[in-house]
């Protein structure tokens, strides 16, 4: 029932993090309620046929074969993730290793390594069939496209993974790949390497005919068509937030709001040195720019700059995934916290009791799923924090941690609480029941599906209570 991206360690500082939702192709087949190949890919593994090729990914005997594994067999002792018995968390669903990010698709997930193979999953219960994989580098040209060959030893460069409808946006350093989520067809590899920063891989995201570019210096948008540079804008910025119609950036104090027909601004507002936007996982949407920080709390029209709502210096606000404004404020008079929702165009949809948290020990972060997590600061508390529908402001679920973790949990998926013990991961159901436990080898890849990285291969960790 849960899915959340509140994985916000994983940002790179200053900068937000995004995924968008279905693109009309995978919509459409999840729609019908069919699983496409799936069964064909079943009737292939029964008779020993192959598989049908895809136009754009490769494919192969070993990797049809690759899917998931029943039995725990082969598993290494003890095996990377450890269900309270002691025994594994999950069977792989794929034994490729170093994977380096995942995001989710209509029934499955696409998943990326580093050596930019990128490989698209069909998931249903106990089966994972690959449909297809594209090879877009290898890890000399992960780590470096300039310099050439890598040292012996040497380890990839930073990679990154997004999803913009049915458009797959491969980021290094240097580039930036597009890659159909349909049949894995590599459309085009765009050299941003004139405006690398050395550190980050680019992210992007689709408005209209445009791809937007960012890293921690450039916001350079790109032609969807051909990957073609069309304009840059040269940073540094203090923070971005990605929207359906372009980007916000705050630089020098200032809000600006950028389209993609050029690098002149829609328009600027004064908003302070201190204005950031919310903490969390944003994905572009058409609702309005939340800002908080200092005594710039308030919230932006998208379109004209125009100041909805003027929140005051304590209130906590966020932006769920489709657009709406959630907001946590306490009375002045009595100090009670109040939850408020916001539509798009500023007016109060709803208001509840929040809760008894003196102020300002209220922080709120978007969900995967468009609900808002409101989370409480703190020690070792029972009581972590409410999840809410954002549409009611009703708590559809109440979270609470085990001790010894970090009182910010990275994802919630399925009703599975992960949280960070250290550099392990540790799972709970909501009302803190631990269910397994992943070493500092393991990498969260996915929030929707729950996808792990380890030394063991790619895992889908069980939900079951």
């Amino acid at each position: 029932m849960l899915a959340v991206a509140a994985g916000l360690a994983l940002l790179v500082p200053s900068t937000a993090q995004w995924r968008s939702g279905p693109g009309p192709t995978e919509a459409a087949d999840a729609a019908g309620g069919t699983l496409g190949d799936v069964e064909v890919a079943r009737a292939d593994r029964a008779s020993g046929a192959r598989a049908p090729t895809t136009s754009g990914g490769q494919d192969d005997d070993a990797v049809s074969r690759a899917g998931f594994e029943q039995s725990s067999g082969g598993q290494h002792s003890p095996p990377s993730c450890r269900a309270e018995d002691g025994t594994a968390c999950a069977s792989p669903v794929l034994t490729a290793d170093d994977l380096v990010d995942a995001v989710d698709v209509a029934f499955g997930a696409v998943v990326l390594d580093a050596s930019l193979t990128v490989w698209r999953l069909q998931m249903r219960h106990d089966r994972a069939h690959v449909r297809w994989r594209s090879a877009l580098g290898d890890r000399a040209t992960a780590t470096s496209w300039v310099t050439g060959p890598v040292p012996e030893g040497a380890q990839p460069g930073p990679s990154r993974l997004e999803r913009s409808g049915t458009t797959l946006l491969v980021g290094t350093t240097e580039q930036l790949h597009a890659v159909g989520t349909k049949d894995g067809h590599h459309r085009w590899a765009a050299d941003l390497g004139e405006f690398s920063d050395g550190r980050t891989a680019w992210r992007g995201w689709v408005v209209d005919d445009a791809v937007f570019a960012v890293n921690t210096t450039t916001i350079a948008v790109l032609d969807a068509e051909d990957g073609r540079l069309v304009w840059h804008e040269d940073g540094p910025f203090t923070d971005v937030l990605p929207l359906a119609s372009g980007a916000a950036l705050l630089r020098d104090a200032e809000l600006v709001v950028l389209g993609p027909d050029g690098p002149v601004p829609r328009w600027v507002r004064d908003v302070g040195a201190l204005a950031r936007f919310p903490r969390g996982t944003h994905r572009p949407n058409h609702g309005p720019i939340p800002l908080a920080g200092g005594g710039a709390r308030s919230v932006i029209d998208a379109r004209t700059g125009e100041v909805l709502v003027d929140l005051g210096r304590t209130a906590a606000v966020t932006r769920s995934t489709d657009g709406q404004i959630v907001v946590v404020e306490w009375g002045a008079e009595d100090g009670a916290s109040a939850v408020v929702g916001f539509g798009a165009d500023g007016r109060e949809r709803w208001r509840v009791p929040g809760p008894q948290r003196p102020c300002c020990h209220v922080e709120l972060r978007p969900t995967e799923d468009g609900r808002v997590l409101a989370l409480f600061p703190g020690g070792a508390e029972d009581a972590a924090g409410w999840l809410l529908d954002p549409t009611t402001g009703a708590v559809v679920e109440r979270v609470h941690r085990p001790a010894d973790v970090a009182w910010v949990p990275r994802v919630l998926s399925d009703s599975t609480v992960v949280w960070m013990d250290g550099d392990a991961f540790v799972a709970t159901d909501p009302g803190g029941t631990p269910r397994w436990r992943a070493d500092s080898e393991s990498r969260l890849l996915s929030a929707t599906p729950l996808l792990l990285g380890t030394r063991d291969g790619l895992v889908r960790p069980s939900s079951a209570e």
